[in-house]
Formats: C-alpha cells, structure tokens, sequence
C-alpha cells in the first residue's frame, strides 16, 4: 500500500535523525492500517501542495496527514473520518487585552493557508460544515488527521 504523509510535521512524521527514517503518530497509522489489509506499506513523503494532487493522481494508495476538509476537496477526494482533532488558538503578547474574538475585530491576523483559521473567514458555520460526509469520489482515500490544519 502506497501511503503518502508529510515529512517534517513532528509529531506526525518526522525524519529520525539517526536512522533517517520517518517516525511519528501518522507513519504509525500508515503502518497500522496496512497491517490491518495485511499488505506492506510503502511510505511516499509529501508536501503539504500534493497531498490532494498525489492522491487524485493515484500515486498514493492512502494519504494520512493533516487536511483540512472542504467541499472543493472532498469533490475530488474521499475523506476518512478524523482520527487527531486539534484546536487552534490565538497567540499575543500577554499585555494585549484581547480575550474573545470580537475583540480582534478589524485586526491583522495571520493563518496556514488551506487551514481552519485560513477558511473561517470564508466559511458559514452549519451543522453540515461542522461534520465532513465521506462520499466515493475514487479508489483513492484520504485520512484526514486533524480538522484544523491545512
């Protein structure tokens, strides 16, 4: 099984500095689900602009690595359900008196393009966008390890 992940997100996967090889919780899932179809798996790096790409192509098998869920994407992959939820907070200087989000109000902020935080101005909040429906889209499938990271 061909299975695509990043590379240098500790501690999803990361090279290990002695044996070069890559370790963390989503090359752990890698292994875990390949082992649970009985075949090997062959780990493939990716990054964080091909994961989609690679997968639509079928240059990956699987791809176990941190996607935000998005209509456009899921039109052109088939998402799992999320196995590592994570949260996203903002970050200031402990002077700055901001405490809920109206306060950052017309605010500059910065985000991870593609992320949760990126999409949240852009994206309603619904019952139907708070939950990703898996529907076949290929024979390629997408495990979408985190629904905040991009």
């Amino acid at each position: 099984m061909r299975s695509g992940t990043l590379a240098d997100i500790p501690p999803f996967a990361t090279p290990d500095p002695k044996t070069r090889e890559l370790v963390g919780f989503d090359v752990d899932m890698c292994h875990a689900v390949a082992k649970r179809l009985s075949v090997p798996a062959k780990l493939t790096p990716l990054s964080v602009e091909a994961r989609v790409p690679e997968a639509k192509m079928g240059r990956v098998d699987i791809a176990i690595t941190n996607l935000f869920y998005t209509l456009g994407r899921a039109e052109q992959i088939e998402f799992s359900n999320a196995y590592y939820l994570a949260r996203e907070i903002i970050l200031t200087r402990a002077s700055d008196p901001g405490t809920t989000k109206a306060d950052f109000k017309g605010k500059r902020l910065s985000a991870t393009k593609g992320s949760r935080a990126g999409a949240a101005r852009r994206w309603p909040r619904s019952a139907s966008a708070s939950r990703p429906a898996c529907a076949p889209r290929s024979s390629t499938r997408f495990a979408s390890s985190s629904d905040s990271s991009g």
